[in-house]
């Protein structure tokens, strides 16, 4: 076999010496990848890496699962950044967190624009009290109609949903009498205010609550012993495995804003009412069981 002398290994070593490199982060510098076509076949194709859309990324990755911002300054994120790709560059908190509010009012003008395209109602759900105090009627009418103006939806409004406070009904009074000014209020405000039903929900349970707090209280008192000091901890467990209760399972004070966490120490409780036996046998210090 022969070939032409200028087409062999010589040729191509004096053309990498004069050939330079092209830095990988270069704009418009492509590389060759595999894709994956409709008919699940596999071709190659040019890729090239796009900074502005790895901070786009990265910026819907901390808003969706909630990262803290500082992420993007982490050791470990930057190497697990940079073994992707190396050309990657790492920016700050300060860039990262420009990124989000850029992000945040693109989709907020997306979505100001989908409301000017429905033809239906919209109803809101108030939470408010996250506002500087005073909370008064005036001010949640103020800041309700701050956000309708804002988004573009005041024309728009069927109902709106809150708690049955005496603040919300001024609340109300106020947001009918200027809907109802502009001629947005729909079948004369009849189906405007809506009570939440978390709410009334919530005042049903405090009411059984008190019916039952003798009950609620002795169990308390006995979660209140076992959990006091962590010797009565361990005696308590032992307790459970000696009377073949599921060792999983455990005992927790409640919190007394959250009735869910009452009726979650009254399940374990009453669940565990043998180990307490138990204790009361042991423990002459322990003189009260939980009732059921």
């Amino acid at each position: 076999m022969s070939a032409p002398s200028n087409q062999g290994t010589n040729r191509l070593h004096h053309h990498a010496k004069t050939c330079k490199e092209k830095p990988e982060n270069k704009k418009g510098q492509r590389k060759i990848t595999t894709i994956k076509t409709g008919n699940a076949q596999t071709k190659l194709a040019n890729w090239k890496y796009d900074v502005d859309a790895t901070r786009i990324v990265v910026a819907k990755m901390i808003v969706k699962h909630g990262y803290p911002i500082t992420i993007v300054e982490h050791p470990y994120f930057k190497e697990f950044v940079k073994s992707l790709n190396d050309a990657t560059k790492i920016y700050t908190r300060n860039t990262v967190r420009d990124d989000i509010m850029k992000l945040t009012a693109k989709f907020k003008l997306q979505l100001i624009e989908q409301f000017d395209t429905i033809t239906s109602k919209v109803s809101l759900t108030t939470d408010v009290w996250t506002l500087q105090s005073p909370h008064t009627g005036e001010v949640l009418a103020f800041v309700v109609r701050s956000v309708s103006l804002d988004w573009n939806i005041d024309n728009k409004f069927f109902v709106v949903a809150a708690e049955n406070v005496s603040a919300n009904n001024v609340m109300m009074a106020n947001l009918k009498s200027w809907l109802d000014s502009k001629d947005f209020l729909f079948i004369n405000g009849d189906l405007f205010q809506m009570r939440c039903s978390n709410h009334v929900l919530h005042l049903i349970v405090l009411c059984g609550m008190k019916v039952a707090a003798p009950f609620i209280e002795a169990n308390r008192d006995c979660v209140k012993y076992v959990k006091s000091s962590q010797d009565r901890k361990e005696i308590f467990e032992c307790n459970i495995a000696q009377v073949k209760l599921p060792a999983s399972r455990s005992v927790g004070l409640d919190v007394d804003t959250g009735w869910n966490s009452t009726f979650k120490m009254l399940e374990d409780a009453i669940v565990l009412r043998q180990a307490f036996v138990r204790l009361a046998d042991l423990d002459n210090d322990f003189n009260i069981l939980p009732t059921s």
